[in-house]
């Protein structure tokens, strides 16, 4: 792992805190996961992959528009 994959590893879990990242040897490197949170509520999506970080990120921004909300009315 690069300096550089260092610290995109580290920005991904700065901000998005509810997620575990990994990086991995194997394509796709990067490896998100949901963090226990989902187990209390409704969750689509709880496991990514992706071979860029960049892409991870934008995956995870996302997700809040295809997972189920509490409120239907929201």
């Amino acid at each position: 792992m690069t300096q550089a994959e260092c610290q995109q590893l580290e920005t991904l879990r700065a901000q998005f805190p509810d997620w575990w990242f990994a990086w991995q040897e194997v394509e796709p490197r990067w490896h998100a996961q949901r963090k226990g949170d989902h187990a209390t509520r409704p969750a689509v999506i709880t496991d990514l992959r992706a071979t860029n970080p960049n892409d991870l990120a934008l995956l995870l921004l996302h997700i809040p528009a295809v997972e189920p909300v509490a409120d239907p009315n929201r």
